[in-house]
């Protein structure tokens, strides 16, 4: 290589190593902003976030990119494997934490957990009940349940998040219905603000329960 190549690639790695300094110390300096630490869980770099499952939908995250990529900005299939890789590397109990919300140790006020539905704002939605069910079919009819992470409460009114399959959706009474991953298929019923799905933003959604 040149040496005048050389020496402007080192100016250009300086540069961007420099703009990445500069973004990372804004965001420490923005308390608003939770999630801050992206990609906490270093397996997420191995790859297990992206690896297929069987009989379990496989739902990509809303992406706001072109299907013909444009030169110079990165392809749509990059842009959602990315998100993915995001999402997946996310923990939605510690997201709430930030914002002051343990279900793990609630309030002994009662005041301070009043029911969330009816305060709960579907603005946050990203897409309507009835098209994170037709997710679950193929192309051929069949059905596949969709994965993510429901709000599991405990007698003692102490809940946690754990994994869940969605098979279907009561308009009538606007509630998930689906079984608790991983437990013997053990039934559930959700609401909405108690169901995060794997593909779309913890942080939106941390910011919905809050």
């Amino acid at each position: 290589m040149p040496r005048a190549r050389g020496l402007a690639k080192k100016d250009f790695l300086k540069q961007v190593e420099e703009q990445a300094a500069q973004a990372d110390q804004r965001t420490a300096n923005d308390t608003t902003l939770i999630g801050k630490e992206y990609f906490r869980n270093l397996g997420i770099n191995r790859g297990f976030y992206s690896k297929k499952r069987q009989g379990v939908a496989d739902v990509d995250p809303k992406v706001m990119e072109p299907f013909n990529p444009i030169p110079g900005k990165p392809p749509r299939r990059v842009v959602i494997d990315r998100q993915r890789k995001l999402f997946a590397s996310l923990d939605i109990e510690e997201l709430l934490a930030e914002l002051g919300i343990d279900y793990r140790n609630p309030q002994k006020n009662p005041a301070d957990w009043l029911p969330l539905e009816p305060f709960d704002d579907t603005e946050y939605d990203c897409r309507l009940p009835e098209e994170w069910i037709e997710f679950g079919y193929d192309i051929d009819g069949n059905f596949t349940p969709i994965p993510g992470k429901g709000l599991r409460m405990n007698k003692d009114g102490t809940g946690y998040w754990c994994p869940v399959l969605i098979q279907s959706y009561d308009n009538e009474r606007q509630m998930y219905t689906g079984y608790w991953d991983e437990e013997g298929q053990v039934y559930c019923e959700l609401t909405r603000i108690n169901l995060l799905f794997n593909s779309e933003d913890p942080r939106i959604f941390a910011q919905r329960v809050f």
